[in-house]
């Protein structure tokens, strides 16, 4: 494996670059650099087996290209012998010329299809290798017969001409986009990104040298060349006087990230001649890498390619419960055990693991602790353990819902889990050091360092710190009135946190753990063979508490009149669907809808017939969602038209009422809406217009019990079931609504509306055509795969049945051999019932007609394809209460799959 490592790597290094202005130089005395490795070093091995003493590699801006050419320089006598031999990653193929190409055995697909980087040619050249594309092979030829020094490393980078070529590659991989709606969208991508490398034409060049004049000891000179004299003397100067400059939020984070270059062990003294600055470094070789990865990230973390904190967007608004936050706070190790253990259940066993869920972590500065899984066993119904070794599972904590998982990973997933035994090794914040910081309070001291707030805008928090580690830390934001804003997100280092929340923050509480102390949680012969622990469909006595402290949902009464007025958008990034685009439409956070539905169709395409489901959507606190393919007619049309309809829920009101065995009311003066428990769930009964939205309840104690997902009707009754004896709840209920009929209309492309008038017109009489084909298919259903059947056949009077009209009949060439007709359209369609499986005849019967007699299939394993006379109009698929269209070729009615995946993916649109 040795002999393989460098050369692809060199290989790759000099094709990812790529001018006649130099804009990147490295040459490298591998001598030197492996002389202090040992030789089972893959690095030096591989330089041993190809002979290599010295590498140098020049990266160059022609126009808008870049190239790449390299010079290895061997100590064999041979290099074309040997590397022919030993390159065994790749195949070199002789070139007319007296070259090789590089023909790799296994390719990958470049991610940006523009850069080919199979293009370069490869020469022997005495005791050196040249790799170049052919049209600068001369000049790798030059380069590699150039005197110079050879100092261990030597490089220089100067990234300013690199900006034009950056910038046509990122137009050309914008225009290589063929689907119009990924081009909107990359091209949104490359427009952000052209300012990033537009700026790098300001940024300074950067050379570097390092040698080895003592033995194990690296001396380095790095320098950073300006435009002029006074950016380097300014840059001097703060880097001077800047030591504490982490703690002034005015300073930004790229101007932070240089003082790393000063803020090192090894860092001598830093010099200016002229427009250059000139660091000196000075270290052991056993340093190496932490040395360079200190160095590099000064620099290139200084880059200006980082987004800005007002590019993110507010969130809205989303609180979670204040924290329990204690400085100090007493251990009780036996009693935190057992309060564990009995809130640990079962949760689910997969293929491959098994989960656990700890419904209410109750335990001082829980959102600080600390988890780890040992000593894993889970045992087989044979006893064989099928524990994953070695690591045997993990520990996470939703601090949202103080809910914690355990998860455990299985072996041998071909068989399942008996019994488990574990150790659940928590560490617990004994010690707790609080910080406060706002607009008036942005820095906290302590000691040496402290922590920095450096932005507090839209939805983000960004801190730094200096001598307090934010890793460890968790990080609160409140809003002006308090709340506790619940997170979206965040990243973080040692010295550095940047978060996003669901409002406005005002004020941020950084908590970082002191001392913790270990708690060992022990789980013996467990019972996990059983599935999942499902609540039982009928209330019973012997429940267990579980326990909940998920965030409670708040409701606000809707403003009928301004609903009204809002407008759908059209959404062409969905996020990882790319296949997709989503219809949305804006909604407050507290709005109770029901009864949501939505029909959409095109304008001034071939086509009209999209989406109109009257399920498939989805909302959250900020809109109402419906996924949309990507097809051919979207990106044909004009516009996009059509109407949502919502029911709204509005005179809400949040009651908590005692339970007991007899019904309550809990609205004063009304004697519906009332409540009642029976063991452990909450029966409602309601008023004929009113609406439960949500049904909390608590225990004995106060504690709130978690609710199940099974519901329980009887008579005019709806039980709520709950994991526990409820003895209070909280109902929030409804008492009126109204149903909302919202047109909408989109333009996708300019003056694209004009075009919804006769596609209105169009749609109006295709929606009576569908519902005339959904009552053929409920009619036809009885004789399945013969649709003329429904007209043909008799009933015991010996009399036609006549569901489906004669002309209708005739529409179906399946029976025109049965019933002796010509098969005749009917309104542009020729109609057939098709069987989705194609492995016999299920259900076959026999049936008397006029004529005599004819066999038919059962109706549940059919549906109706209406088939179009001309290509200009759809194909009609209904099964059920679902119907599909599909433009373009009608699909084999033999080989159609009718899974809603399949029949996605297949081009298939449900209408209805």
């Amino acid at each position: 494996m040795a002999r393989n490592a460098l050369c692809p790597l060199l290989l790759a290094a000099a094709a990812a670059l790529a001018e006649p202005v130099p804009t990147l130089e490295l040459n490298v005395d591998i001598h030197q650099w492996t002389a202090t490795y040992p030789e089972t070093n893959d690095f030096t091995r591989a330089a041993t087996a190809l002979g290599i003493s010295n590498v140098a590699l020049k990266a160059y801006a022609d126009g808008s290209n870049l190239f790449a050419i390299a010079c290895i320089e061997t100590t064999l006598a041979d290099a074309q012998a040997t590397w022919l031999e030993q390159t065994n990653d790749v195949q070199l193929a002789p070139l007319a010329n007296g070259d090789f190409g590089w023909d790799p055995k296994s390719t990958k697909k470049s991610m940006i299809p523009t850069i080919d980087s199979s293009s370069l040619n490869i020469r022997f050249s005495g005791n050196r290798i040249l790799f170049a594309p052919p049209r600068y092979m001369e000049m790798a030829l030059a380069h590699g017969q150039e005197e110079r020094r050879s100092p261990m490393l030597s490089g220089m980078l100067d990234a300013s001409p690199m900006a034009t070529p950056l910038l046509a590659l990122l137009d050309r991989f914008a225009s290589s986009q063929t689907n119009q709606i990924s081009l909107a969208t990359i091209s949104a991508m490359v427009r952000t990104a052209r300012g990033a490398v537009a700026s790098i034409r300001h940024y300074p060049s950067i050379a570097i040298e390092i040698d080895a004049s003592e033995e194990g000891v690296r001396n380095m000179d790095l320098s950073l060349s300006f435009d002029s004299s006074e950016t380097a003397l300014v840059l001097q100067a703060f880097l001077a006087t800047a030591s504490r400059a982490w703690m002034n939020p005015s300073i930004n984070d790229r101007q932070v990230k240089l003082l790393g270059l000063l803020d090192n062990a090894a860092f001598q003294s830093m010099e200016r001649d002229g427009g250059s600055l000139h660091f000196n470094y000075r270290w052991a070789a056993a340093d190496d890498k932490k040395m360079m990865g200190q160095v590099a990230a000064a620099i290139v973390g200084s880059l200006p390619f980082l987004p800005r904190d007002g590019e993110f967007p507010a969130n809205g608004t989303q609180t979670i419960d204040p924290p329990v936050l204690l400085r100090e706070a007493a251990i009780n190790n036996e009693g935190i055990a057992e309060a564990i253990r009995g809130a640990t259940f079962l949760d689910h066993q997969w293929d491959a693991n098994i989960n656990l869920a700890i419904d209410y972590l109750d335990l001082p500065n829980v959102d600080l602790v600390e988890g780890t899984i040992s000593s894993v066993q889970l045992l087989a119904a044979d006893g064989t353990d099928i524990a994953k070794k070695p690591r045997s599972g993990g520990f996470s904590y939703d601090n949202r819902q103080r809910r914690a998982t355990i998860t455990l990973n299985k072996d041998e997933r071909n068989q399942d889990a008996a019994t488990a035994s574990f150790i659940l090794d928590l560490a617990i914040p004994d010690g707790v050091q609080l910080f406060t910081l706002s607009e008036e309070q942005r820095f906290i001291d302590s000691g040496d360092g402290g922590i920095c707030l450096v932005a507090l805008s839209n939805s983000v928090v960004t801190l730094r710190s200096k001598g307090i580690s934010l890793r460890d830390a968790k990080v609160y934001a409140r809003n002006r009135e308090g709340e506790y804003l619940a997170s979206s997100g965040a990243l973080w280092s040692d010295s550095s946190y940047r978060g996003e929340f669901n409002g406005l923050p005002a004020s941020v509480v950084v908590a970082i753990p002191t001392s913790c102390q270990d708690v060992a949680v022990s789980f013996t012969n467990i019972v996990v063979g059983n599935g999942p622990l499902e609540m039982p469909q009928e209330p019973t006595s012997g429940i267990p508490a579980r326990y909940t402290c998920a965030p409670t949902k708040s409701y606000t009464d809707p403003d009928l009149d301004e609903w009204a007025t809002r407008s759908m958008t059209l959404s062409t990034n969905a996020g990882w669907r790319k296949d997709e685009c989503q219809l949305q439409f804006p909604m407050e956070a507290g709005c109770a809808i029901d009864n949501v539905s939505m029909k959409s169709y095109l304008a001034g395409g071939d086509t009209f017939a999209f989406e109109g489901r009257s399920s498939g959507y989805s909302y959250s606190d900020t809109s109402i969602n419906w996924s949309i393919p990507q097809t051919g007619p979207l990106r044909a049309a004009a516009a996009l038209f059509g109407q949502m309809s919502a029911t709204l829920w509005s005179g809400i009101g949040c009651y908590e009422t005692e339970l007991s065995t007899n019904f309550t009311p809990f609205v004063e003066g009304f004697e519906l809406p009332a409540a009642a428990a029976e063991q452990n769930v909450v029966w409602v009964r309601t008023g004929p217009d009113g609406h439960v939205l949500e049904v909390r309840a608590t225990d004995s104690t106060g504690r709130r019990l978690k609710p199940s997902n099974r519901q329980s009707s009887r008579n005019a009754q709806r039980g709520y079931h709950f994991w526990g004896q409820p003895a209070k709840a909280t109902i929030v209920y409804a008492s009126t609504n109204a149903t909302l009929d919202i047109p909408f209309g989109i333009a996708l492309k300019e003056g694209g509306m004009d075009a919804v008038p006769k596609a209105r017109t169009q749609v109006e009489s295709f929606e009576a055509f569908i519902a005339e084909i959904r009552g053929i298919e409920e009619m036809s259903r009885q004789f399945g795969d013969l649709l003329s059947a429904s007209h043909y056949a008799s009933n015991p009077q010996n009399e036609p049945v006549a569901r489906i009209p004669l002309e209708v009949a005739h529409a179906d060439p399946e029976g025109a051999s049965v019933f002796g007709y010509e098969a005749t359209p009917y309104k542009g369609y020729l109609f057939r019932r098709v069987p989705t499986t194609r492995t016999g005849r299920p259900d076959l019967s026999s049936h008397a007609w006029a004529g005599g007699s004819f066999d038919s299939c059962g109706y549940a394993t059919s549906f109706l394809l209406a088939v179009p006379i001309s290509s200009e109009r759809p194909t009609i698929l209904c099964q059920w209460d679902d119907v599909y269209v599909h433009y373009g070729t009608c699909p084999d009615p033999e080989a159609i799959d009718t899974s809603t995946w399949k029949m996605r993916e297949d081009g298939w649109i449900e209408i209805w």
